[in-house]
């Protein structure tokens, strides 16, 4: 987890990393939810190949525009391609919340995706999914332990 503010790759830094002080004077609190808006950023990138934000520009350059900007990112954009389900797009903007209070803790964010697994697993039809199973459960082949040159030596 981030423990101090301006350490870290900015690209994957939530917006409270970048102000300077809270409306009480005092530098910004630095949650455990950093670490949540930045697997959001990683797995957005994962699926589509690029950052959520700050794509086209040095980091520095990021930094500038995130601290300029009051909500700290611009609008999060999902391409067309690949198909995503908008339940995984539902979740990554969950992570990529711009408020602390917004954003889920590692907790809630496994329940979440743990029902939407065990939705997806009900979809899939009964003969599927038994028919997996029982490719599952079968024992794999029986491995010969002799080494590769004693094998059916006799046959030569």
């Amino acid at each position: 987890a981030l423990t101090s503010i301006g350490a870290g790759t900015y690209w994957y830094l939530p917006p409270e990393c970048f102000q300077n002080r809270s409306d009480d004077g005092s530098l910004p609190r630095v949650s455990f939810k950093v670490d949540i808006w930045s697997a959001g950023c990683i797995w957005y990138q994962m699926l589509y190949g690029k950052r959520p934000f700050g794509q086209d520009v040095s980091q520095d350059n990021y930094r500038e525009q995130i601290t300029t900007n009051s909500t700290g990112t611009t609008k999060l954009v999902f391409p067309a391609k690949p198909m995503v389900s908008q339940e995984t797009k539902e979740l990554i903007q969950l992570c990529l919340c711009t408020t602390v209070s917004g954003r889920p803790d590692a907790p809630h964010l496994l329940a979440r995706l743990r029902e939407q697994h065990t939705k997806a697993v009900k979809e899939i039809s009964p003969p599927v999914v038994a028919a997996a199973v029982a490719s599952s459960s079968a024992a794999p082949p029986a491995l010969d332990p002799r080494p590769s040159d004693t094998k059916d030596s006799s046959s030569k």
